[in-house]
């Protein structure tokens, strides 16, 4: 059985740990973290290699964007993840949170770290997976793998843009509209064919990249090797699928898994209508949000901390007493905040009453608040809901939200 444990670095001396453990049960392990391995090629092959994924959830693995694609890209390639949580008192939220909550296994760590009883409980978590084959395609052995997979050296060239479209003789039409529309909107782009054989690459002087993914691309050495320049600098990437019905088969699955794309082909137009927009429009305003100044972790926390200061502040004059008085509560990952399922009954033609009453009103509906600031980060929000559903149940959803929302519960 093939084990993979996903971590951060903070997190290395836990996830050593159990490596050396289970290797002792004969499992086959290895550790990816944020930084290692460097290639997105090693990186993506481990994943699809694997037999059962682990991830040892923390604050920072839940911060690092690294991370997060590991996971994202486990859970899209379908891989039983086991959920350990470092950190006794955070909850994961958000992906991660939703992600760790559909795990095979989910185990909180206390003072004592990794016992013997935990291990027990992983080995045979891990061996009741065994009649479970490894359907993974492009799977490489990774004692195989070759450390440098730059097979061509990529020229870089000191055109300064805002905003580079990259992309190959496959998607150079979809390159090309999306370039119009940014030069009618006064942005700075250039478009860069890397199937040129003596092609060159301003990623080093772009604020924004947005690549044409397709089939081709992502045979493409010299576009691995700018997108892995773009990680390294970590320069805003805006994917853009321009082949239908095609999914990544290798390294490109990891780079997408978790972040939002978008869907533009010549096939159909891109401004062709999309609820209240188009395609082109969203992606535009996109790349318009990624190329503002992004503040600092620091800076962020400064802000929060200000704006936590101010609302201590109001309450202590609310209050009689301060502090006030702590609920006893204590936080078990494993079963706190577990998702509400709701099956929708399928339609039926048979109807409970004999008469239907009419009546046409006016209302307005409040949109729910951006959950994202000015810079396209996300907001700390308390909700005290959240609704995951699919597409076509859409009209169900909305009535749902509009119920909650006239009894004040925020969804």
């Amino acid at each position: 059985m093939n084990i993979l444990i996903s971590c951060h670095t903070n997190q290395q001396q836990i996830a050593e740990q159990i490596k050396n453990n289970l290797s002792k049960h004969r499992f086959t392990c290895y550790i990816i973290n944020e930084t290692t391995p460097k290639s997105i090629v090693a990186r993506a092959n481990l994943i699809r290699w694997c037999n059962v994924f682990i991830v040892n959830i923390s604050r920072m693995y839940q911060q690092t964007t690294f991370c997060m694609e590991t996971i994202n890209y486990a859970k899209d390639v379908r891989k039983p993840i086991v959920a350990i949580y470092t950190e006794s008192n955070f909850q994961p939220y958000g992906a991660l949170g939703v992600i760790s909550s559909t795990a095979i296994q989910s185990i909180v760590l206390e003072n004592d770290g990794v016992s013997e009883s935990i291990i027990e409980q992983l080995s045979n978590t891990i061996s009741s997976q065994g009649n479970k084959k490894n359907n993974g395609k492009n799977v490489t052995d990774p004692e195989k793998m070759k450390t440098d997979n730059n097979s061509r050296n990529l020229i870089y060239n000191d055109k300064p843009c805002t905003v580079l479209i990259c992309t190959t003789d496959e998607g150079l039409p979809v390159a090309n509209l999306i370039y119009n529309e940014f030069s009618a909107k006064n942005l700075n782009a250039l478009v860069e064919n890397l199937s040129d054989a003596n092609a060159t690459c301003s990623v080093r002087q772009c604020t924004v990249i947005v690549p044409i993914l397709s089939a081709e691309f992502e045979k493409n050495p010299a576009c691995r090797i700018a997108f892995e320049e773009a990680r390294q600098l970590q320069i805003p990437i805006i994917p853009v699928m321009s082949a239908i019905d095609w999914k990544p088969q290798d390294w490109l699955g990891i780079t997408v898994a978790g972040a939002t794309y978008f869907q533009i082909n010549t096939q159909v137009s891109p401004y062709e209508p999309l609820y209240d927009s188009n395609r082109m429009t969203d992606l535009r305003v996109a790349v318009e949000i990624a190329c503002q100044p992004r503040p600092s972790q620091a800076e962020r926390e400064q802000i929060e901390m200000k704006i936590l200061k101010e609302k201590i502040e109001e309450c202590k004059r609310k209050l009689q007493t301060w502090p006030p008085q702590h609920k006893v509560r204590t936080i078990n990952s494993t079963t706190d905040r577990q998702p509400v399922r709701v099956a929708v009954a399928e339609p039926n033609s048979t109807l409970a009453f004999n008469h239907i009453h009419h009546s046409i009103t006016r209302m307005d509906l409040k949109a729910p608040p951006p959950i994202l600031d000015e810079y396209g980060l996300p907001k700390r929000v308390q909700l005290d809901c959240m609704i995951s559903y699919q597409r076509d149940n859409q009209s169900f959803v909305r009535a749902v939200y509009e119920d909650m929302l006239m009894r004040e519960v925020k969804a």
